[in-house]
């Protein structure tokens, strides 16, 4: 579960082009006539790395489609503007296979315009091109002779904070949790500021949230507390949504005092079972701990 699972989400996807795309064209946009294409141009070697998501807009006027790649990956990947080429014309390509070919011959024939969207949360600041056109060698030699089009970059790490957190709205609360932490408590404290936000975001918002800071959370919380977390996430009422915050976090801490209680222990010589004894921990909660400390030390000899 990730972004992939957050932009199916028809009204999620919609609230993320009017958060943070500040085109005039936007205006124009409605989210009744968006509808998500259930396909993907992802190349084989890129699997691993890389998501995409493709939305239609239908209206009277023309069909417009949203090519949004979810680049969730550490490094920055300088062939973006080429890949992205190849990811439309294959869409392109497909719409085409599936037109009537006397219409796609006809003189009133138009292809549909293709928005790509970058989304990256990577630590490194973006700085590949964003222009097709700077991707070519000495490619300003040849003016308007030079193929071009501009994506559209989403940088999680690089937005303001104070924005994101003035936007009042699920999106922005996510991009606010997702930016790089230094640490788990700098978690619990983005969580307790966009608190109030969270009180009062539609309650279909608020059910996507849960679900994304579930699965954020689990993979930080040892194995034997997912239960716990989960519980809390889940019976969780939005009106009292700091309790849920308060309770993870005091699990998130009580976690921690048992490591250092054990590795305390540890160091004193006593055995996994003296440990488990004294502190009223399951062994193999100190087995766990007990080689998380060891693995730790290798790494630091």
């Amino acid at each position: 579960m990730g972004y992939k699972y957050l932009f199916s989400n028809k009204k999620v996807f919609f609230q993320l082009l009017n958060t943070f795309i500040k085109k005039e064209w936007i205006k124009k946009l409605d989210e009744q006539h968006l509808q998500k294409i259930e396909k993907s141009f992802i190349l084989h070697d890129f699997i691993e790395k890389e998501a995409d998501i493709i939305y239609e807009m239908k209206t009277e006027e023309q069909d417009v489609y949203f090519y949004i790649l979810l680049e969730l990956q550490s490094s920055v990947d300088y062939s973006m503007p080429f890949r992205l080429l190849q990811y439309m014309y294959e869409l392109w390509r497909d719409i085409i296979k599936n037109t009537d070919q006397r219409e796609f011959k006809s003189k009133k024939f138009k292809l549909p315009v293709i928005v790509p969207i970058v989304l990256y949360n990577g630590q490194n600041k973006w700085t590949a091109p964003l222009a097709f056109k700077d991707y070519f060698h000495q490619g300003e030699l040849f003016g308007e002779q030079v193929l071009d089009f501009k994506y559209i970059l989403l940088d999680v790490n690089r937005m303001e904070k104070d924005e994101l957190i003035n936007n009042e709205n699920l999106i922005s609360s996510i991009f606010y949790l997702d930016r790089t932490v230094k640490n788990e408590e700098e978690i619990f404290e983005r969580l307790n500021t966009i608190s109030r936000v969270l009180q009062y975001i539609p309650r279909e918002d608020f059910l996507v949230f849960k679900n994304w800071v579930k699965h954020i959370l689990i993979n930080r919380f040892p194995e034997e507390q997912s239960e716990e977390i989960i519980s809390l996430i889940e019976n969780s009422n939005q009106k009292e949504v700091s309790l849920m915050i308060s309770g993870l976090e005091q699990s998130y801490k009580k976690n921690t005092e048992n490591a250092l209680a054990v590795v305390k222990l540890l160091l004193e010589g006593k055995t996994v079972e003296e440990i488990s004894e004294k502190l009223h921990l399951p062994p193999k909660k100190v087995i766990e701990i007990k080689e998380m400390f060891e693995s730790m030390n290798s790494k630091l000899n």
